[in-house]
């Protein structure tokens, strides 16, 4: 794939959102009683579906919800075809703290006629919305054109199951071909409860599932693989709890690695990536991991993981940052947050905008004090506390202003004594701080210099509470703005 890998899979992967579900898009039409689960077989057939290289436009749920919602992708494509694909994901329950809503634990197929199959459990998918509260199965059908044509609405199902699914039960999901009606079947079986959920929709002629040697994707972003999808009502970058997707019974033999996440809104992306060329499995038992932004994925020939893949979970809290550059300037990049989160180092640019990053409890973190950019002559700098320990939720709002120092000096003309050196007083990071000038020696017509860093903005009101660094030595005043 050419350079563009990192923009075209922005564009190609924003079409693999399932719509997050209104009341009004529950479907409950399933079969009474489930059909037959049918283990995954491969195929060794050469599929007619090509990967295609042109960018498409972001698409993201065909009614988002209001404000700004981001939706991250974590997935796994294959590089083998298909004509049944069965996996096991356990039943996780996350909860994203601004939208309330959860994720979504997805099996895709991408036919060979281009029509793009998912089936999937999830989690408060559409609070409140009965089904739509605590698990249910997900599911969606889209056209070769990108078009969502099943449910006939146009946007993403969701189906109660049958009965109760539990947190950490697994959970069957399963795609296949029904050749004699010439139809594909999506459905979910708890291996607990056996509570399930089933639908079909015409295969269109189709016979087999996909894989993609050369991308990660088709041009429409269509794949077949497996996929996590959760929608957050701030940017994400953290780890959410480990889930583990499995076959015991098939050994992938290769499978690339991918995440992004991108605004449902505006269809800005934030980030995406994947790995270089598909991961080989040589060694069917060994994870290789893949990590991004904050995000790990671990896969070998029968798992696909994400999160931290452990047995124990570190308790993470939220801390969400921005930051503001005050007197404007050119030629800085964004300050850098470095964290822990998941047991591991971790280090994201920060935007203007709030953005929460999930921080391993009682660790530190820190954030660029002075931005790259700076130099000896011009900086732009804080002088808020960049660093803290996780120890509960916290916000952070980093105002960096724009500095360039300054060289003052003064002499005395014909001598004499009993004067002190002059005052002078600078706007420094919002504040007005005076400088003195060093005592002249006792000879006339020497200038006695001094240096300090002066801000390019005027002077907040004087009734602003001094930050704990040290207390002002003369009373604040106002100075007037420096002339542009």
């Amino acid at each position: 794939m050419s350079g563009r890998r990192t923009w075209l899979i922005l564009v190609s992967l924003a079409v693999l959102s399932l719509s997050i579900a209104p009341p009004a898009l529950a479907h409950t039409n399933a079969p009474a009683s489930a059909p037959k689960l049918v283990p995954t077989s491969v195929c060794g057939c050469q599929s007619a579906v090509t990967t295609g290289s042109t960018p498409h436009q972001f698409r993201g749920p065909p009614s988002p919800p209001s404000g700004n919602v981001y939706d991250e992708q974590l997935g796994m494509t294959f590089t083998q075809s298909f004509t049944s694909i069965e996996y096991n994901v356990p039943a996780v329950a996350q909860t994203d703290a601004t939208l309330g809503t959860g994720p979504a634990y997805l099996l895709n197929g991408l036919s060979n006629v281009g029509y793009w199959y998912q089936v999937g459990v999830s989690w408060n998918w559409s609070p409140g919305d009965n089904p739509g509260t605590g698990f249910d199965m997900n599911y969606e059908v889209f056209n070769p054109g990108q078009i969502s044509v099943f449910p006939s609405n146009g946007g993403g199902g969701v189906d109660a199951f049958s009965g109760t699914v539990n947190q950490g039960d697994l959970v069957t999901l399963n795609l296949y071909f029904n050749k004699t009606a010439n139809q594909v079947v999506m459905q979910a079986v708890d291996t607990a409860t056996n509570a399930f959920a089933s639908e079909t929709y015409t295969a269109a002629g189709g016979s087999v599932f996909a894989g993609m040697s050369n991308n990660v994707a088709n041009s429409n972003g269509y794949f077949t693989g497996l996929m996590n999808e959760w929608y957050h009502g701030l940017p994400y970058y953290a780890n959410g709890a480990q889930v583990t997707f499995s076959d015991s019974q098939f050994a992938l033999t290769s499978a690339w690695l991918w995440v992004d996440e991108f605004n449902a809104n505006s269809l800005k992306g934030l980030f995406s990536a994947n790995t270089p060329s598909p991961l080989v499995f040589s060694n069917p038992n060994t994870l290789q991991k893949f990590s991004y932004n904050g995000t790990l994925e671990f896969a070998d020939a029968y798992e696909f993981i994400t999160g931290n893949a452990s047995s124990s979970t570190t308790n993470t809290i939220p801390l969400t940052v921005s930051y503001s550059v005050v007197g404007g300037g050119t030629g800085f990049t964004p300050p850098v947050l470095t964290y822990s989160s998941n047991g591991s180092k971790t280090t994201a640019t920060l935007s203007t905008s709030a953005t929460q990053y999930h921080v391993d409890q009682g660790s530190t973190w820190n954030v660029t004090a002075q931005l790259t950019g700076s130099s000896v002559s011009e900086r732009w700098e804080t002088d808020q506390s960049s660093t803290g320990v996780a120890k509960s939720a916290q916000s952070v709002n980093l105002v960096y202003y724009h500095q360039f120092l300054v060289n003052f000096a003064f002499s005395v003309s014909g001598g004499g004594s009993g004067y002190v050196p002059p005052a002078l007083r600078t706007t420094r990071s919002g504040w007005v701080r005076p400088l003195r000038f060093p005592p002249l020696p006792s000879r006339p017509k020497v200038s006695g210099p001094t240096r300090g860093h002066v801000s390019t903005t005027q002077p907040p009101s004087a009734d602003r509470v001094r930050p704990k660094d040290g207390p002002l030595p003369r009373p604040r005043a106002r100075l007037p703005s420096p002339a542009r």
